[in-house]
């Protein structure tokens, strides 16, 4: 769902509350930094995938109901306009704008305006009064303002010939080879910015002390205009009392900056001139997220014929939660959302709804089939069959030596025995529907040989007891002697989610 259909901040987010919470922290952190003469930069630290944009839309929407001037800006989606500083300012002039209460524009916008446009150091006349415009505006907007712009595209000829009409304009023709000019520039620059901010914040019934500009996606753009972006934050919008918060896959942002300068070069190091503080954006609990998502919530689940037995929404979700988990090193919110709908698409295929099958080797083909098949552990191996990649997705630190794996499996799993609990379960599935006499000792599984306060809660929502699984294997038994059929094998199983899997992107 898009922020715009949102009415509320956080209202539909999958954190139950916690990520409105921690923005709440953010903020009261921010607003308490000494930013009297000096901007605040932090990074928000998100790996992809994790939601770092729907979290800074959301936050910057919070502080707007609370009274703040906060403007986004998505980096990504303008680099290819090779101006930063441009495109920040008309950002900028845009949201603020349309969070003024007043009815016009003052002197400084209109002076700023002009003033950026002219010193235009990439743009041409052309650019300015088209794509920049039309990116930022479109076609229904304030006419005053557009006016300006056109107006400082004109001016550009007058700038290269000398003959610039404003006090920044006049600047303008010798900018690029004179630094005592670009120094004052810059000083004039920050003071109308800064002007700007206290006209607009002082319109306001509680005019509030800090303005925040939230810049997103840098770690997406090109490694160039990704360091031109810092720079321009860094040089020209040093403006007493303004907060950034750049969010960004740190990691993902240091790599981009070696690409410039060398694989050699400390990125890590050359971030900390521009970032006063580092913020984490933790992922969010998986289980929150999936019931948020309200998956599998509009399945009729009456004609399922699962061991153990699914008969509602939260025990599929629970027990597709257990995958989540065993296999969060190589996820994130995307994958999720693109499982899920894999996993309801098979769900409503009448060829997987007539046979009997483990709930748990069901859910292992799907999460090893897309996330690992075809894949190697290490260089040299060969790629995980289908099989194999059905039994990865539950116990792949049997499989790996990679040691993000280990240490992602084994809290999840070591301590509930989860990837044992599983194993047994689709093994004696197998062994009981091949005309058993048992199941086995369920007395001796895992979860019934542990007391109830060791035993991993989203299992306890599928098997509830030893009585209920003996019910369940009767339940096999009937079904086998009205002959429908079960699929029991690995091999099996991965034919059946190939042969009716409906083909899904990952959005």
């Amino acid at each position: 769902m898009t922020t715009q259909q949102t009415k509320q901040p956080f209202a539909n987010c999958a954190s139950n509350g916690k990520r409105k919470q921690l923005t709440e922290r953010f903020t009261a952190y921010l607003n308490t930094r000494d930013t009297e003469k000096h901007a605040f930069v932090a990074n928000l630290n998100g790996s992809w995938g994790t939601g770092k944009t729907y979290f800074v839309e959301e936050w910057q929407k919070l502080l707007k109901e609370q009274g703040y001037i906060a403007i986004k800006i998505d980096a990504w989606e303008s680099d290819y306009l090779e101006d930063s500083l441009s495109i920040l300012v008309a950002e900028l002039l845009e949201q603020i704008y349309e969070q003024d209460s007043r009815d016009d524009f003052t002197e400084a916008e209109k002076k700023l305006t002009r003033g950026i446009i002219s010193l235009g150091k990439a743009i041409a006349p052309s650019i300015i009064k088209g794509a920049l415009a039309t990116w930022v505006w479109g076609e229904e907007t304030n006419k005053e303002l557009k006016a300006i712009f056109d107006n400082a595209a004109e001016s550009l000829n007058d700038i290269n010939t000398g003959n610039a009409k404003t006090p920044l304009g006049s600047f303008a023709d010798e900018a690029f080879g004179k630094h005592k000019l670009h120094k004052s520039f810059s000083k004039q620059f920050k003071t109308e910015i800064r002007n700007l901010f206290e006209a607009v914040n002082n319109s306001k019934n509680e005019p509030k002390e800090k303005t925040y500009i939230f810049v997103d996606e840098l770690d997406r753009c090109r490694p160039t205009y990704a360091i031109e972006m810092l720079e321009t934050v860094k040089h020209l919008f040093d403006i007493p009392n303004v907060i950034f918060v750049l969010s960004t896959d740190t990691e993902q942002l240091e790599h981009s900056i070696k690409a410039v300068y060398g694989q050699d070069f400390n990125s890590r190091e050359y971030l900390s001139r521009f970032f006063n503080q580092r913020m984490v954006l933790p992922e969010p609990d998986l289980l929150d997220f999936i019931k948020a998502e309200q998956a599998f919530e509009s399945l009729d689940f009456s004609n399922l014929k699962s061991f153990p037995q699914i008969n509602q929404a939260d025990q599929l979700q629970d027990a597709f939660c257990i995958f989540c988990e065993l296999n969060k090193h190589n996820l994130n919110l995307r994958k999720i959302k693109h499982l899920v709908a894999i996993t309801e698409g098979l769900l409503i295929d009448p060829e997987v709804l007539r046979y009997q099958f483990p709930i748990y080797l069901f859910l292992a083909a799907i999460f090893g089939d897309t996330l690992y098949y075809g894949t190697k552990i290490k260089e040299g191996d060969s790629p995980i069959t289908g099989t194999d990649a059905c039994t990865y997705s539950y116990k792949s630190g049997a499989f790996s030596n990679n040691k993000h794996a280990l240490d992602s499996l084994l809290p999840a799993a070591e301590n509930q025995k989860i990837a044992v609990f599983i194993e047994k379960t689709i093994s004696d599935f197998s062994l009981f529907e091949l005309n058993q006499k048992n199941i086995g000792n369920i007395n001796q599984w895992p979860i019934f040989n542990q007391s109830k306060n060791k035993i991993n809660p989203l299992i306890n929502k599928v098997f509830i007891d030893v009585e209920s699984c003996h019910q369940e294997c009767l339940s096999i038994e009937d079904r086998r002697n009205a002959e429908i059929k079960s699929v029991s094998t690995h091999k099996e199983m991965i034919n059946l989610i190939r042969r009716t899997s409906t083909s899904f992107e990952e959005s």
